[in-house]
C-alpha cells in the first residue's frame, strides 16, 4: 500500500477511529458491570493502544484483583492444543510496574480501582504490579458499518458475560 492518506494512512485512521470507539465502549461496559466490577482506564490512550484494568466490587487486595484478571484473561487467551476458531475473542495482559508509574499514578490507580495501598506489596510476585488487559486495536474491520456490526461492541458483551460469570451479584451479598 502507498505511504498516503488514501492508502496506508486509511488504515491508521481506522485504527485510531477504533480505538476512539473502543473507548466510549469501554465506557458503557464499566455503567453496565459497575453493580459487580471497578473499570478504569489506567491511562488514556494516545494510539491504538487501549488497557483495562478491573477490580471486583468490594475487593480491597491487589492480589485477588490480579487473580481476577487472570482468571478473565484464560477465556481470551490463544490456546495452541485448540482450534483458533473455539474462542470468540483474544485478548492480552500486561502488567503495570508501580516503579515505572510513578507515586502520583500509582496512588491514583489504587485510588480509583479502590485498592488498599498496603496491599501493593514490592516483594510479592502477585501483588507488586497491577496486571492488567491490554488491546491492541490495528484491524481495520473492527467497526463494519457497511453491515452495521461493532466487533468492539461484541467484544464488550462477551467480555460482560466472562465477568458475570466470575462475579454473581449473589455471591457479592
Amino acid at each position: 500500500l502507498p505511504l498516503d492518506h488514501a492508502h496506508f494512512g486509511s488504515i491508521l485512521r481506522e485504527s485510531l477511529r477504533a480505538t476512539a470507539a473502543f473507548r466510549t465502549a469501554a465506557a458503557r461496559f464499566a455503567a453496565r458491570v459497575e453493580d459487580v466490577l471497578t473499570v478504569r482506564l489506567p491511562f488514556e490512550p494516545d494510539s491504538n493502544l487501549v488497557c483495562l484494568a478491573m477490580n471486583p466490587v468490594g475487593n480491597r487486595s491487589l492480589r485477588q484483583m490480579n487473580r481476577f484478571v487472570a482468571g478473565l484473561f484464560q477465556s481470551l487467551r490463544a490456546d495452541p492444543r485448540a482450534p483458533l476458531q473455539s474462542r470468540e475473542f483474544f485478548g492480552s495482559i500486561t502488567r503495570l510496574d508501580p516503579a515505572v508509574l510513578g507515586e502520583r499514578d500509582t496512588g491514583t490507580l489504587l485510588q480509583t480501582l479502590d485498592l488498599d495501598a498496603a496491599s501493593l506489596d514490592a516483594g510479592a510476585e502477585d501483588s507488586d504490579r497491577f496486571t492488567i488487559l491490554r488491546h491492541t486495536l490495528m484491524n481495520p474491520f473492527l467497526i463494519d458499518e457497511e453491515n452495521g456490526i461493532s466487533y468492539i461492541e461484541r467484544y464488550f458483551e462477551y467480555l460482560e458475560a466472562q465477568v458475570r460469570a466470575r462475579l454473581p451479584v449473589a455471591a457479592l451479598a
